[in-house]
This record gives C-alpha cells, structure tokens and sequence, in this order.
C-alpha cells in the first residue's frame, strides 16, 4: 500500500495488526520507520535481531540501515549481486557463493572481469589475477597462459574457488597446449578430467584415478583410494549406506 501511494490505509493496517498481536514489537518498530521515518528522527539505530528474515533484510535497506551480508546465512548474499551494489561487494559475495556451488563459474567470471581493480591487496589481486589469465586464454597463447597461470592459481587458491575455476578454464588452457604444471590440476578438476587422462602419455596416480583404474599409490592416502577402487570384497555395511544415499 504504502508503495503505492497510500500512505494512510498502509499505517492504518499496521496498526490494525499490532493491536490483534499479529506483529511483533520488532517488525512493528521497523515497519513504522518505514512508514513514518520523520517521527524517529534523532531516535538510536535499531538494534539487530538475532534473526534476520527477507522482510527484515529489505524494509532496513528501505530505511538506509542496511546489513552487511558477510555474517549473515548464504542465501542473503544473492542481494549484493545486484548492479546497485558496490563492485568489491559484489565480488566478496560470488566468492562466498561460488565455494558452495550457489552460482555458476560464468556469474563470477563476468564479475572479476567487469572492471579495472581500484587498488591492490586482496581481492583486487585476484580480481588482476584473473584478467590477466583471461586476456591470454582469449589470446589462445601458451606462454602467456603459462605466465599467468602461477598467479591465478594462487589467487583462486586464497579464495577457495579452485574447482569453479578449473570448469571455467581447464579445457581452454589444455587446447592452448599451455605447458605449466597447473595446467595439469585444472584439466584434472575440470569436468573433461577422463578426456584429458586419456591423453596423457606416462599416466601417474591422479589421471590414473580419473580412468576409474587407480595403480597403486605411493602415500598412505594413495593406497587407500586405490583399495577402495580395487576391492573385491567391499564391506557390506557400506555398500547398504550407499545405496541408501
């Protein structure tokens, strides 16, 4: 109502539902500033409730007393992916959602190459870092490629993306015949991992594993992946918790 114009059917609804008890203190407090911000000028900032809901998170953006997301639940990080906010906020945002698989590689690829980083440190690093890769993959230059790799790794490495990462340019740095050792980690992770394994000359463990037909592994934990491919006896109680996913 409000936002339509009517002002007064808007105040006389929230104050109808306060009274019947309909709306708690909190929300009642916050939808009045809303409403009526002029009576609350030189009032204290309200306090923040221990839970946040939708309703909450907006009607404060409404009333210029807006959260920050970053210790909020995941899902309230979807709002600082809009264009009216800030770039670094934007990408803090697709970082924290790409790690759980909320976005796709493309929604934060297109933020990392949106603009010129404003400064250094950071997540302007890995913002350079990825520009720099992305004009060499654009370039289809090995060397460039191999040049930036180092960097870009690391970076994704801070930001623990390296998964969305290698999806995102694994295939395209392999067709570049890029030489760099972490090329080799990204086709791996990539989702061409059994194509790329297919290819290699000399297999080691990992594009071994990737065939599905682990060799024996040096390290302990090599040993046990290799074991759990090869049993011909797996224990029955885990295959029963398997199967019932």
């Amino acid at each position: 109502m409000a936002r339509n114009g009517d002002w007064p059917s808007a105040a006389l609804t929230l104050n109808t539902h306060i009274a019947l008890g309909d709306i708690g203190p909190q929300d009642a407090d916050l939808l009045a500033r809303f409403l009526d911000p002029d009576l609350f000028e030189g009032e204290p900032p309200l306090s923040v409730p221990d839970r946040i809901s939708p309703l909450v998170f907006r009607m404060r953006e409404a009333i210029g007393a807006a959260l920050s997301t970053n210790a909020l639940p995941l899902a309230f990080a979807h709002a600082d992916l809009r264009n009216t906010v800030g770039w670094k906020s934007q990408l803090e945002a697709a970082e924290r959602l790409i790690r759980s698989g909320a976005i796709s590689e493309n929604t934060i690829h297109n933020l990392y190459v949106a603009r010129t980083p404003a400064a250094s440190g950071g997540i302007w690093d890995r913002a350079d870092a990825i520009q720099r890769l992305d004009t060499a993959v654009i370039a289809n230059s090995a060397n460039a490629i191999d040049a930036a790799l180092p960097q870009a790794w690391a970076a994704m490495q801070t930001s623990h993306s390296e998964t969305a990462f290698a999806r995102l340019y694994g295939p395209k740095i392999i067709a570049a015949q890029a030489q760099s050792p972490i090329a080799a980690k990204l086709a791996l992770l990539s989702q061409e991992y059994e194509t790329y394994a297919q290819t290699v000359e000399n297999p080691n463990f990992l594009t071994s594993l990737a065939m599905g037909t682990p060799t024996v592994g040096e390290t302990d934990l090599e040993q046990a992946i290799a074991r759990a491919f090869n049993d011909p006896n797996p224990d029955p109680t885990l295959i029963a918790l398997a199967s019932d996913g």
